[in-house]
């Protein structure tokens, strides 16, 4: 009888602890509301942390002034809404003030992102994010050395990518060819890998499987198109086909581990949160 009792209380006491631990979870679990994602969003803005990483954070307060809600249309709205103005002054500013237009479209292009962000999954948002791809190409025409839009053609479709190479190459150059993460696109990636051109690196940069322009969605198979990538960048003439890389953001990077066994060229496979190979 003892005994019994004993079960008893044990299982009694287990399912206190189920049910305090799931009323814990579900208070975790409580979506934060526009008012505290506000707050939150600033104080990224200000202290420089992602994703808000390079917005002025008086540009972000401006675009929440006209937000009251959760509705993601609203939220892209609020954002293009001060983004239409840098885009539209960088356009006036081209010929007579090249680099405070360049700053322009750099500042749109960043809170036309943020529009979107993290995935353009109402209507405002994907208008947002062709604004943001609009303003992006804008900034890129500043560069030097120049960006190259690639339309690789994929199974009756097309991979769209980014490459750069280094000014003043001699010979075939090394290559790193960039996928972006869930929440990202080629576009940011485009903008930090600039930094290796002085080294003599080139970059391809390219939305991973279901991300941005990318034409199809992730899937067991999704790796085949990054396989058409690296085909792709071994076929250029600029480029090093024994010295190729990969590098890739986060989840996204599982869909290009396949990849790896079956290239041939490819040096080094790296990631930004797992693995280096």
């Amino acid at each position: 009888m003892k005994s019994k009792i004993n079960f008893t209380f044990l299982v009694l006491l287990l399912l206190c602890g189920v049910l305090v631990s799931e009323s814990l979870w579900a208070q975790e679990r409580r979506e934060r509301t526009i008012d505290e994602i506000k707050i939150e969003a600033v104080h990224r803005a200000e202290v420089g942390q992602y994703p808000l990483i390079g917005l002025d954070p008086g540009d972000v307060k401006e675009a929440f002034a006209s937000i009251q809600t959760s509705d993601k249309d609203e939220w892209a709205a609020g954002f293009m809404k001060v983004a239409d103005r840098y885009f539209d002054e960088a356009k006036s500013l081209e010929k007579s003030d090249p680099t405070k237009a360049n700053a322009d479209y750099i500042r749109a292009w960043r809170l036309y992102s943020f529009g979107r962000w993290p995935i353009p999954a109402s209507p405002g948002k994907q208008r947002s994010y062709e604004k943001a791809i609009q303003a992006f190409l804008a900034h890129a025409r500043f560069f030097d050395p120049p960006l190259e839009v690639v339309r690789i053609p994929f199974e009756g479709k097309e991979i769209i990518g980014y490459l750069r190479l280094p000014k003043n190459g001699k010979g075939p150059v090394p290559l790193v060819i960039a996928v972006n993460g869930l929440d990202s696109r080629k576009e940011d990636l485009t903008e930090s890998f600039g930094a290796i051109l002085p080294f003599g690196i080139g970059f391809l940069a390219v939305d991973g499987p279901g991300t941005g322009q990318n034409p199809i969605k992730v899937s067991e198979t999704a790796d085949r198109m990054l396989s058409r990538v690296i085909d792709y960048a071994q076929s250029r003439p600029e480029v090093d086909k024994n010295r190729i890389a990969m590098h890739g953001v986060r989840w996204l990077s599982s869909n290009a581990d396949a990849c790896v066994g079956r290239a041939r060229n490819l040096r080094l496979w790296t990631s930004s949160s797992r693995r280096i190979f």
